[in-house]
Formats: structure tokens, sequence, C-alpha cells
């Protein structure tokens, strides 16, 4: 768990973004 909740969203959102790059990378090819 993370002391700091700033840094923890920090990493949420930068997670969020990843994952949502990579769905839209692996999804590309289907399309």
């Amino acid at each position: 768990q993370f002391e700091k909740s700033e840094k923890f969203e920090k990493f949420k959102k930068i997670e969020r973004t990843t994952k949502t790059h990579f769905n839209k990378e692996q999804k590309a090819p289907l399309d």
C-alpha cells in the first residue's frame, strides 16, 4: 500500500493510460 496518496493517484493515472493504450494496440489488428 502506498503511503502518499498523491503518488498512488499518479501511479493509477499512468497505469490507466498505459492499459488504455495497450488495449488500443491490441485491438488495432483485429479491427
